[in-house]
Formats: structure tokens, C-alpha cells, sequence
């Protein structure tokens, strides 16, 4: 969803710089603000949902593998206290 956004938001940047033949108008230069922000929280949008799903396979992979991933070593800390109180 968010690389659709990514997508739509740099066209609608590009369309906007070409189609609209004054650029000085405020209003164009708030939709030029406005455009740039969406490209860029969706391309940080984008790119953490990699990280996550990444570091999900890997935490999988690592705990299938016998060794304690941080999420692990929390959840476990996590238990420990819930079952001392």
C-alpha cells in the first residue's frame, strides 16, 4: 500500500510541476509541500516495513537455529516479571 502512495504521490508531483503552467501561485507551492512530504513518509513508510519483515525472518530463522534473539531475550524478561508479581 504505502509503495502505491510512494508511486502516486511522485506522479502527482510530476504532474503538477509539468501541467500547471504558473508556479508562483502559493497555493502550487503548498501542493508542492505537501506532495514532496507524502514522497518522502512513504518512502520512509516503504523502507521500514522492509527492516521489519526482515528482522522478523531473521529473528525466525536465528531462534529456529537455537540462538536468542533480542525479541526472545525481552519476552523472556517479560515473563519473568509477570510471573514474579
Amino acid at each position: 500500500m504505502f509503495i502505491q502512495i510512494f508511486a502516486f504521490s511522485i506522479i502527482a508531483l510530476l504532474l503538477a510541476n509539468i501541467v500547471i503552467p504558473n508556479r508562483e501561485r502559493t497555493w502550487v507551492k503548498v501542493l508542492n509541500v505537501v506532495l514532496g512530504i507524502v514522497v518522502v513518509a512513504s518512502a520512509v513508510a516503504v523502507i521500514a516495513v522492509f527492516f521489519v519483515d526482515v528482522e522478523a525472518v531473521l529473528s525466525n530463522l536465528f531462534s529456529d537455529m537455537g540462538f536468542v534473539t533480542p525479541a526472545d531475550a525481552a519476552q523472556r524478561i517479560v515473563d519473568s516479571v509477570m510471573d514474579g508479581i
